[in-house]
């Protein structure tokens, strides 16, 4: 007994000193991030001569210019031949940012720099000053000139050379937040390897919270739709009635609001960001108004954490700017609940469903305002206890279980009532795990009422809202309804033909796309799908928790009937009607169903010599290093 309790008494004050160490090592971070930050980046204009540091103004006329003819009256430029580029060389021997500031009645143009890889798009619309990080010796420093629109010509009311230091918070943070994950996951690492949610829970908040912030505005799909959603509901707006219930804005949200639909992004350079943030950094809501949104054919459901997040910002009296990122914030939070209960609990595929959550899709789409993370995470968790269903003792499965199950799918129904497919899995579960026959059947068959009566519900709102609220000509709702029906045998046609001529596009939407940040490169999208099918094979927490043929056909039931319903939703509301093609899906919406496909080719034929810890290891070691790529990206 007391050599036990001395081997305690050794692990406690080992523990204790690793928290020590963390602590000391978060400090040391914290230092060493202000230091690269300060130093590091600012170091060119450090070593800079007195007289080139700080803001110099540019006179317009002291631009040497190619191509272009400037008239001093009206500060127009006006393009003359087919390379039009100015300099700023003999001015300044260095740039570090280049504030452009466009006049209102200028056309949108782009700028790219010669030598560099960098581009910029100057609009007005966008933001009044450009901020351009050109880090580079102005002199041969060419900035070519493209008009965006076809016009000849352009207008600036104002060019400064900002050569002050300036501390980027955004970078700080990446830098701070990311080592510190690192030194948990190094010093922590039996513990972590042996709770692989745990894990999940530190690079899904760690790198989700860096893209929720540093991804620009509405850069994620729709984002303004489900924003306007999420903030009603935070306003107590729940959407279910039709009225359109007036609420309270900022006084220039429209402005805000204008940035949807554009090519230009409302920041590229942090100075950019901190103008973009001042700018709708108000407290004070004095705008009464409705904004509709196509989003408003959902219910208020997949946005409750986002709103949640608003609402918790509105109270503690934050600006307008805050609550917004307080709401992304929240999705993402979210979303990591749900997955982590998932991954914690699942038997079956516990590191494929920390892969597939942490894939850079699933992430970024997370860590904004959208319907998608409710929807891939209650997926996630369905699996969990539908597994759970399967390998439980016999006789013991009860309702509240079967309950648990049904509400999961509801959930899903609710975010995109094409998934009410998954209820489909309760078949598939055998009788002897319920306690008798009869609650075996009434226990399928609550999980089709309650699901049908969620899927119903859930229609009768979006069509009493107008569920083709994308406008687009020649659809029909109707029309394309009875095209199907008299068409059958040539629909089914189109799904196959559109199923084979996007297949691979649907595995880079659910795992390398970006949205409008991008898409990593093609190599990455081939690399994850072999990854993800590599590891199903070789996964297994157990040699009796496999699933089995039976359960497999209930699994591939469930994502043919998913997918169908998808090509059909978007066949009959965004595509007009008798098209041999099927517009608007985007290979995100396959997220749900990875999980289910991967699980078909789930063996227990394959012996891996790698032990849990290893995989884990891989796992994570993997996960991390795709998703800094990713936010470097952003």
């Amino acid at each position: 007994m007391k050599l036990i309790e001395k081997i305690k008494e050794k692990i406690k004050k080992k523990d204790i000193n690793k928290r020590k160490l963390y602590l000391f090592m978060l400090i040391a971070l914290f230092i060493g991030s202000s230091i690269i930050e300060l130093l590091g980046f600012n170091f060119r204009i450090l070593t800079l001569p007195n007289e080139q540091k700080g803001k110099h103004e540019i006179s317009l006329e002291e631009l040497k210019l190619q191509d272009l003819v400037y008239n001093k009256k009206n500060n127009v430029f006006t393009i003359t031949g087919g390379n039009p580029a100015f300099s700023i060389d003999g001015v300044v021997e260095y740039i570090n940012y280049l504030n452009i500031e466009t006049d209102k009645d200028s056309a949108p143009i782009h700028i790219n720099m010669s030598g560099t890889k960098k581009e910029y798009d100057l609009n007005y619309r966008i933001k009044k000053v450009s901020v351009l990080k050109v880090d580079y010796p102005s002199k041969q420093l060419n900035f070519n000139i493209t008009s965006d629109d076809g016009s000849k010509v352009f207008k600036f009311n104002q060019i400064v050379v900002d050569n002050t230091i300036t501390f980027n918070w955004l970078r700080f943070f990446l830098f701070f937040s990311i080592g510190s994950a690192i030194v948990f996951l190094v010093l922590f690492r039996g513990f972590v390897l042996q709770n692989l949610h745990i894990a999940f829970l530190v690079l899904s908040v760690t790198i989700g919270v860096n893209m929720s912030i540093m991804t620009p505005t509405y850069y994620a799909y729709d984002e303004l739709q489900h924003f306007i959603r999420a903030y009603e509901l935070a306003n107590f707006d729940f959407g279910i009635f039709s009225e359109e219930k007036e609420i309270s804005w900022i006084e220039n949200i429209e402005d805000f609001f204008s940035f949807s639909g554009t090519k230009s992004v409302t920041h590229n350079t942090y100075p950019e960001f901190v103008d973009y943030f001042n700018n709708y950094a108000i407290d004070k809501y004095t705008h009464k108004a409705y904004y509709n949104s196509t989003a408003i054919t959902y219910p208020f459901i997949p946005y409750t954490f986002s709103a949640l997040g608003i609402l918790i910002a509105r109270l503690l009296g934050v600006s307008f700017i805050c609550s917004f990122y307080m709401g992304r914030i929240f999705s993402l939070l979210g979303y990591v609940l749900v997955c982590y209960i998932a991954i914690k609990y699942a038997k079956v595929g516990k590191r494929i469903m920390f892969l597939i959550a942490l894939l850079p899709v699933s992430l970024y789409s997370a860590a904004a305002y959208s319907a998608d993370p409710s929807t891939l995470s209650f997926s996630l968790l369905t699996i969990t206890i539908y597994t759970d269903m399967l390998f439980m003792d016999e006789k013991k499965l009860n309702y509240k279980k079967v309950v648990l199950f049904a509400l999961c799918i509801s959930m899903m129904t609710m975010c995109k009532i094409t998934y009410a497919p998954f209820c489909l899995l309760i078949l598939s579960v055998p009788c002897n795990k319920f306690k008798n026959k009869k609650e075996a059947v009434l226990s399928k068959l609550g999980v089709f009422i309650i699901v049908g009566i969620v899927a119903l519900l859930t229609l009768l709102l979006g069509t009493s809202k107008g569920i083709d609220q994308w406008e687009i000509p020649d659809v029909d709702t109707t029309g394309q309804v009875l095209f199907i029906f008299n068409n059958m045998l040539l629909y089914i046609k189109i799904m196959i033909s559109h199923v084979a001529e996007k297949f691979f596009i649907y595995f880079v939407g659910t795992t390398t796309s970006l949205a409008y940040c991008g898409t990593l490169s093609p190599i990455w999208t081939v690399g994850l799908i072999v990854y993800l099918f590599v590891m199903t094979v070789i996964d297994g927490e157990d040699e009796n928790v496999y699933i089995q043929k039976k359960e497999k056909f209930f699994l591939a039931l469930t994502i043919f009937a998913s997918w169908a319903l998808v090509l059909t939703a978007l066949y009959i509301t965004f595509t007009p009607v008798g098209k041999l093609s099927i517009d608007g899906v985007q290979g995100r919406y396959f997220a749900p169903l990875v999980l289910p496909l991967l699980l078909l080719f789930q063996t227990n034929k394959i012996k891996c010599d790698f032990s849990k810890e290893q995989l884990n290891s891989i796992a994570v070691l993997s996960s991390f290093f795709v998703l800094s790529v990713s936010v470097i990206k952003i």
